[in-house]
């Protein structure tokens, strides 16, 4: 008897919907943290859990093939579960910046600023100094630029960790 499968770019870009709102709520989360005390401790335990949501996306397909996944299968369907959450995302970081806090990256460096020419330390005040720089230069990333930096990292980091994650699913047999 064959088992038909579903592709795994199907089944990344199905994961991937519901990893987008996750990484949407850890964003939403990591921004919220500089307002709302314990908005910190909710992203920290999202950032913890993303290893374990792959493994239950993986898992759920391992086992639903009766164990016969490829390795390059599972890989390839992290990958673009990475891919499709991480776009969700960068719509999210795009939107953040453009239109609810667009002075982020400023506000945010000016505060350290003020912290590090307060310093009696050299090199903080030569950088306290270089970051003044680059605000009166308007060196400061686009929201675009970092929602793309943002899609790269995760797709980057994703697949390594699609990696490992692959090969725990299969170390582990399934009960027929």
């Amino acid at each position: 008897m064959e088992i038909p499968k579903q592709s795994p770019y199907r089944r990344g870009a199905d994961d991937g919907l519901i990893f987008g709102i996750y990484l949407s709520v850890l964003y939403v989360a990591m921004m919220l943290n500089r307002t709302l005390p314990y908005a910190g401790l909710v992203a920290f335990a999202l950032a913890a859990g993303v290893p374990l949501m792959i493994y239950v996306f993986l898992r759920r397909s391992y086992v639903k093939d009766l164990g016969t996944t490829q390795f390059s299968s599972l890989w390839m369907q992290g990958i673009v579960t990475f891919l499709c959450g991480t776009l969700i995302m960068a719509l999210v970081v795009y939107a953040y910046l453009t239109w609810i806090d667009p002075d982020y990256f400023v506000n945010e460096m000016t505060q350290y600023i003020s912290i590090l020419s307060e310093s009696s330390n050299a090199d903080e005040k030569n950088l306290a100094d270089v970051m003044q720089q680059m605000i009166d230069k308007k060196m400061i990333p686009s929201p675009i630029e970092m929602a793309t930096q943002m899609i790269t990292l995760g797709v980057f980091s994703g697949s390594l960790l699609s990696i490992v994650i692959s090969f725990l699913v299969r170390l582990r047999k399934i009960n027929y």
